[in-house]
């Protein structure tokens, strides 16, 4: 656990408010497993590959910050806002993603990972551990024929949930951009 986390999300806070003064917090691949976060203003933050496994980060603004490659498996993101954060090879497994803002996850409805988010403007969906645009789906979906066989039970299994976040992200697209301005 990082010793200064405190001091760090203070002068984030500062820099947020404004950028010429304060620090922006740069917490890439700092060890924050079960940090308390819950309803930190972590917009903008590089989070990096920071392992924030069974982290609290109920509430908490997350608008545009880096989680790439970040470890939140168990992390509790109830409410959190995520709109805009990059979370490219993200671990989302077992993450509390109830009621987040700018993402959406599908569970128990395909074996591996399975959400939807905007990355900037970009709308990208993860289908376990392909984590794409919607553009690059759709030119190579069948991308793993020996897994996914066409029109195999688990091929129309995968394809619904590409569709059904696929259509949830465009459809809410300007409802997503305006949360946490």
């Amino acid at each position: 656990m990082i010793d200064n986390l405190e001091d760090i999300l203070k002068l984030h806070k500062i820099w947020i408010n404004d950028n010429t003064k304060g620090k922006k917090a740069n917490l890439r691949e700092a060890d924050l497993y079960g940090a308390n976060l819950r309803g930190a203003n972590l917009s903008g933050a590089d989070l990096r590959e920071a392992n924030l496994r069974e982290a609290d980060l109920y509430g908490a603004n997350l608008r545009g910050a880096n989680l790439s490659g970040a470890n939140l498996s168990r992390a509790d993101l109830y409410g959190a806002n995520l709109s805009g954060a990059d979370l490219r090879e993200a671990n989302l497994s077992g993450a509390n993603l109830s009621g987040i803002r700018g993402i959406i996850s599908i569970q128990n409805q395909y074996k591996y990972q399975c959400y939807g988010y905007y990355n900037k403007e970009y709308p990208r969906v993860r289908l376990g551990c392909h984590d794409r645009t919607i553009e690059e789906w759709k030119n190579d979906f069948d991308n793993n024929p020996e897994e996914f066989p066409h029109d195999s039970p688990k091929y129309k299994n995968r394809l619904y949930n590409f569709t059904c976040i696929s259509q949830w992200l465009l459809d809410n697209k300007d409802d997503i951009h305006k949360t946490g301005d």
